[in-house]
């Protein structure tokens, strides 16, 4: 698995602290800022890495952005052996249940499917993604990009446990595709109303729940 931003709880805990009691009590948001840009170990593939943190209503959010680029024989090999997380529940591993159909493999020479960056949700976190494929005929290289928000919890609730373990909590009802993205957008000049469609085709079971209990108090 490809990775470098490694994020563990104390650092949100150290953030979140100074946000809430003052200065002398954590460490500053900026901290958490992380920007990586270089040559994936040997091969031809170049990568582009930022990680961003925001507080947003009291709520710690961070946003990564990922570009992997190279020519599509090496890319395409490259992802599929050394494939990387959106989250604990969605990879762009080859076979995973909830992965990128955006990254379907194609047959050579063409290895990919250029596809415009379109909002998706996890049914079991806090991460909003989109993905976007693009050619680039001058440099005859495919490009991968993967943006990320996720609203981060406390070590005690299920927004935490839910980023950390495979069997998450189901997504809350009320957090409807796109939701955490129109979080993140409150502190920009323009606020994203929250939209978007789930990952995976069946939304989360709390939300099939909710909608069944509607059902059964209308009737």
């Amino acid at each position: 698995m490809d990775t470098t931003f490694w994020f563990p709880f104390c650092c949100a805990r150290v953030v979140l602290k100074r946000h809430l009691y003052g200065l002398a009590h954590g460490v500053p948001l900026e901290k958490l800022n992380w920007h990586y840009s270089g040559s994936v170990y040997d091969l031809k593939i170049e990568k582009k890495e930022a990680w961003v943190a925001r507080i947003v209503a009291d709520r710690l959010l961070l946003s990564s952005t990922r570009v992997y680029s190279g020519q599509g024989s090496e890319l395409r090999c490259f992802l599929d052996k050394r494939w990387f997380r959106i989250c604990q529940h969605i990879s762009t591993k080859p076979g995973q249940t909830e992965g990128l159909p955006e990254l379907k493999v194609e047959p050579a020479p063409q290895y990919f499917t250029a596809c415009r960056s379109s909002l998706k949700s996890c049914t079991q976190c806090m991460t909003d993604y989109a993905v976007e494929i693009a050619w680039n005929d001058k440099e005859r290289t495919w490009s991968v990009t993967a943006t990320s928000y996720v609203q981060v919890g406390t070590r005690l609730d299920e927004d935490w446990y839910a980023i950390r373990e495979r069997a998450g909590s189901s997504r809350p009802p009320e957090y409807t595709p796109g939701f955490v993205r129109h979080l993140w957008s409150r502190a920009d000049a323009v606020v994203l109303e929250p939209e978007g469609v789930w990952g995976v085709t069946e939304p989360p079971y709390s939300v099939r729940l909710w909608e069944l209990r509607s059902k059964r108090s209308r009737s």
